[in-house]
């Protein structure tokens, strides 16, 4: 019924779009669309706004790089790469974040905004499943113009799943507004979201739930979980204003963006991870604290940031551009509520008060054929100081935007582990590593080669890790180990008339000891477009595409719901089967008339001859599904 109200709701909210606009036009084009987003140091990047088929048959379009992701849950949430390289970049200071970043909306659509020459309306709506066990996704965007220069926007977006007989099932709600104002000498945008997230699992037998069965032994499946919930809760604020310097001083200068900028932000964020449990294996948790009944374990971390930033002005092209950026973030963490501890006496291991000051500069070259730049950023005062992070990119490219290039880049980093992991006083789990966890190390080099004639692009990468940090079922490890990681892939594009065939292929060298991850993997995609004229002049654009999808067998990893993070499992453990050395194939048909595109996709239809398998400990991969959806682009003068 809740669900219904709220489709009710947005269509009574967007109908001025519907009936005020205008008959769609003959011709199949649309109306040019622009994506901004504010990338690292406030840079604008923009690109064209995807309304192609290529990921409309994907459930989750959101999730970066689905190809490559081991999930729980049937909206893709929470999960976590495969690719060591997308594990090695996660550093966030709230770290449940790692597993729950398909959802976080300021990971994914804060800081992008739309701008277009007629205000438009996208409508998204996709099935996947059956009446009793189903999957589903409502997306809204909507942007529009207040004024010549201002512009609003608004993105809501629901991913919801209910295994049978309501034994398991998961909700996340976001919300994104956003006030944009773009002029000759100032740009200011402004932004909200807010997004909530809640998995339960209840327990049971029911065919196909991704649950921890409490009732009995289901494919190899512990029974661990009763009445268990798990919510995170994440909102935020952020105003960006820019001031171009240049033009504040009547210069008259290209567009080319090398006038120079005078910027500020302010940012204020929420983020809370409660988790309750109905009755607890006390035999499982080794700090289980609670004496009885129900338990609940909270994690709230607040971020306050002001940065001012200093764009200066190239003068000359043979000059650097030059940036410098100044940074303060205020943080404040809070535990509880776990009251049967006598650590929580003292309130001090409840309430936790931090703060830092970075200090970021960039050196960049850029010429038409030769791309070179050094990013350097420390920390200067309070948590982490003398954290260090330097970057280096060198390219050489074609004069063309568009054409082949050799990219050389590294990073070295030492960074203090997050003050939440080295204290964690919850109901299920409690340590205070103090001063115990060292600085992590982190070096990298690497290069990228793209060929556009043969559409191929291959990269490798190589890391040194000293001071590794990961998490066991009994909690956080560090270990001194060095370690050395490699990693290679390729991807390539073929296309001879309608037909299409993506293939992407990677191979990892690692310590098995820290990392549980397949070693090489491919990914292959191959279409076929066509485009059918009638004799009434209109045009109905269709793609068949079949998916196929393999790992290298490996030991998945454990989702851990009171820690909210993936654990490595035991190779004891005789619970767990290895997963991968299996293959996936997915086959959709989508079609496009005008402004409306709609797919029909049948996902892993090989699962009705092969056995049940894993990609996370304990929760069994989606069976075969049907799924459907449909996008409607409305343009409203």
């Amino acid at each position: 019924m809740t669900r219904n109200l709220l489709l009710v709701f947005l269509l009574a909210l967007f109908s001025p779009a519907f009936l005020h606009a205008q008959p769609l036009l003959k011709r199949d084009t649309v109306f040019k669309i622009m994506q901004y987003s504010l990338s690292e140091l406030l840079r604008i990047d923009s690109a064209s706004y995807d309304s192609s088929l290529n990921r409309l048959p994907h459930l989750n379009p959101y999730m970066p790089d689905d190809n490559f992701y081991t999930y729980c849950t049937r909206s893709g949430n929470p999960f976590l790469s495969n690719r060591i390289t997308d594990r090695l970049a996660t550093d966030y200071y709230f770290f449940p974040a790692a597993s729950f970043s398909g959802l976080l909306q300021n990971r994914q659509t804060a800081d992008y905004y739309y701008l277009s020459n007629a205000p438009f309306t996208s409508l998204t709506y996709k099935f996947q499943g059956i009446i009793q066990s189903k999957e589903e996704l409502v997306d809204v965007v909507f942007a529009r113009r207040i004024s010549r220069l201002s512009h609003l926007g608004f993105t809501y977006r629901l991913f919801s799943n209910r295994a049978e007989t309501d034994f398991q099932h998961a909700n996340d709600h976001s919300i994104y507004l956003y006030w944009v104002t773009h002029g000759k000498a100032y740009f200011h945008l402004s932004q909200f979201y807010y997004n909530s997230f809640e998995y339960n699992e209840t327990g049971g037998i029911a065919a196909d739930s991704l649950i921890n069965y409490s009732t009995s032994d289901f494919y190899g499946t512990q029974v661990r979980l009763d009445k268990a919930t798990s919510k995170l809760n994440v909102w935020g604020l952020q105003s960006t204003h820019q001031w171009f310097l240049n033009r504040l001083m009547g210069v008259d200068i290209d567009t080319s963006g090398q006038g120079g900028a005078l910027a500020y932000r302010f940012s204020l964020e929420s983020n809370r991870k409660l988790y309750t449990e109905g009755s607890a294996n006390l035999s499982f948790y080794p700090h289980y604290y609670s004496r009885r009944g129900l338990l609940t374990d909270s994690l709230l971390l607040w971020q306050f940031t002001n940065t001012v930033q200093l764009h200066a002005p190239v003068l000359s092209r043979y000059l650097p551009e030059l940036r410098t950026s100044l940074a303060h973030t205020w943080y404040e963490s809070f535990h509880g509520p776990n009251t049967d501890t006598v650590l929580f006496s003292v309130a001090s291991h409840r309430w936790q008060h931090y703060s830092q000051l970075w200090i970021q500069g960039e050196v960049g070259y850029h010429f038409p054929v030769f791309t070179a730049q050094v990013n350097w950023k420390s920390c200067l005062l309070g948590y982490g100081w003398g954290d260090q992070q330097l970057k280096g990119l060198v390219r050489f490219k074609g004069s063309a935007d568009s054409a082949s290039y050799l990219q050389l880049n590294l990073l070295s980093v030492s960074r203090t582990p997050s003050f939440l992991i080295r204290s964690i006083f919850l109901n299920h789990y409690l340590w205070n590593k103090g001063d115990s966890l060292n600085r992590e190390y982190l070096q990298k080099l690497g290069g990228e080669l793209f060929i556009r004639p043969l559409q191929i692009r291959i990269s490798a990468d190589y890391y040194l890790l000293k001071n590794y940090m990961y998490f066991t079922e009994q909690g956080l490890n560090q270990t001194s180990d060095w370690q050395h990681i490699v990693a290679f892939s390729a991807d390539h594009l073929l296309k001879v008339g309608g037909f299409t065939l993506q293939s992407k292929a990677w191979f990892q060298v690692f310590d098995e000891k820290y990392f549980h991850l397949p070693q090489w993997g491919v990914f292959q995609t191959a279409a076929y477009s066509h485009t059918f004229v009638f004799s009434t002049g209109g045009r109905l654009h269709a793609r068949l595409g079949v998916d196929f999808k393999y790992y290298s067998r490996y030991l998945p990893d454990t989702y851990l719901p009171p820690l909210g993070v993936f654990v490595l499992t035991s190779s004891v453990e005789p619970e767990v089967d290895y997963a991968g050395n299996y293959p996936i194939f997915n086959v959709h048909l989508s079609f496009k008339v005008k402004n409306v595109s709609f797919y029909v996709k049948y996902g892993h239809f090989n699962a009705w001859w092969n056995k049940r398998t894993f990609v996370a400990a304990h929760y069994p991969m989606l069976p075969a599904t049907l799924s459907y959806g449909i996008n409607w682009m409305f343009y409203d003068w």
